[in-house]
């Protein structure tokens, strides 16, 4: 039995909660009997983040409208920022409607003055070591600690925040914070993601069947993936490469996958059960792809020519960036959830990219 706390950054990267882990992750954590936490803090950083990213999204959005109307006989209409602020109103309704759907309970601020805060913070010492930004990190370490203090449950941290850890390891500054309060710092863990997480504590009794029975209306598993080959190749083509561990050259600005062909795909053994209607199927497809990109103009000059491997596709792109494009296989781990006859997928996420 543990206590679980997202951060703002888990909720930040797919701000509709659907994606096959967190599905999953919320399907499960009741039978691990897992409590599971997201401070006030971080749902006060969803909500601002939310807006900017919303607001940038429309901005580039009516943007793209004007060039339109300019070439289009008809208009289309622009979004005006009053319905930007009602859809902004309309996420908060819903995000926190998921959170009791979810049964995920929100922590309230802790009880801590301003006088420690402060003395902390001049301290130089994490969160507030490497910027002054480290404010709403120290208030949820201290909501993670006044759990750690009211439960005898150990406590795991969801976060990708490079000031919570130090490659998965709690960072000691965080260790030291926990230690000064009379706790046993062991009992904390980071983790960086729900798919990392589902893999730790939930896949273990997720129920499994046999895939070879659901597939006994194709011939091969590969007449399965092919039926749904081009929703996959859809889906990588919107991808956003740069939230990924993807090995790419450091030149390589703005990457995205404009072409991908399926090519080949692992063996499935086994389908898990989601609920009485569907399945969730893991598997690594390869496909053969092209990776558009900008290089500094400085940036190339100094490349080698075994570096440029890639094709130019405008040497003056703007008044500082080449264009250009690359050829490359990639392999992809996706997962889906699908119903039980194998008909339609319901959701489909990339869980990595190598």
């Amino acid at each position: 039995m543990i206590n679980v706390i997202i951060d703002s950054n888990i909720i930040i990267s797919n701000y509709q909660l659907k994606y096959t882990a967190f599905s999953k992750f919320c399907m499960y954590f009741p039978e691990r009997l897992i409590n599971v936490y997201i401070t006030k803090v971080s749902i006060e950083e969803i909500f601002k983040n939310y807006k900017i990213d919303y607001k940038e999204a429309i901005s580039l959005f009516n943007k793209a409208i004007k060039n339109i109307n300019k070439i289009a006989p008809q208009s289309k209409d622009i979004i005006e920022s009053e319905t930007i602020e009602k859809d902004v109103i309309s996420y908060k309704e819903y995000f926190l409607q998921q959170l009791k759907d979810c049964n995920i309970e929100i922590l309230p601020y802790p009880e801590v003055s301003h006088e420690e805060i402060i003395k902390y913070s001049v301290s130089g010492k994490k969160p507030f070591k490497q910027k002054d930004t480290g404010y709403k990190d120290f208030l949820i370490w201290h909501t993670a600690l006044s759990l750690l203090k009211v439960s005898n449950r150990n406590l795991v941290i969801i976060t990708k925040d490079s000031d919570f850890h130090t490659n998965k390891v709690v960072c000691q500054d965080f260790k030291d914070l926990i230690s000064s309060n009379g706790l046993n710092p062991d009992r904390l863990e980071i983790v960086t993601s729900i798919n990392e997480f589902n893999h730790k504590y939930i896949d273990e009794i997720v129920e499994k069947v046999d895939i070879r029975k659901q597939l006994e209306k194709f011939e091969i598993a590969e007449e399965f993936v092919q039926k749904f080959k081009d929703e996959f190749e859809r889906r990588l083509e919107v991808i956003d490469l740069e939230s990924f561990e993807v090995n790419l050259p450091q030149e390589y600005e703005n990457p995205s996958i404009t072409y991908a062909n399926f090519t080949d795909f692992d063996t499935i053994d086994d389908v898990e059960i989601y609920d009485n209607e569907c399945f969730i199927i893991n598997f690594v497809m390869r496909f053969d792809c092209e990776l558009e990109f900008y290089i500094y103009k400085s940036d190339f000059v100094l490349l080698s020519e075994e570096q440029k491997s890639f094709k130019i596709i405008n040497n003056d792109w703007n008044k500082h960036y080449i264009a250009a494009y690359q050829n490359l296989n990639l392999d992809v781990e996706f997962s889906i959830i699908i119903d039980k006859k194998l008909n339609e997928i319901k959701q489909i996420d990339v869980n990595s990219i190598k």
